[in-house]
């Protein structure tokens, strides 16, 4: 039997500025979001998808 596994990999970027910032890396951002909704503990989370706590927080910070 045939498997197939995606994994998409999504990033928005702002071209307009002037200087434009580093793109946003959606994909992480979205498991970040979806294990701090689940535990309410942004340390856990970073920890479920192998991030540090002080990048899930600039991921976080970003994204606002």
């Amino acid at each position: 039997m045939l498997r197939i596994s995606i994994h998409p990999h999504l990033q928005i970027r702002d071209d307009t500025a002037r200087t434009p910032a580093p793109a946003l890396d959606v994909s992480r951002l979205v498991a970040l979001l979806g294990h701090i909704e689940a535990t309410g503990n942004i340390a856990q989370s970073a920890e479920a998808v192998s991030l540090s706590y002080r990048y899930a927080w600039g991921i976080l910070r970003d994204a606002e």
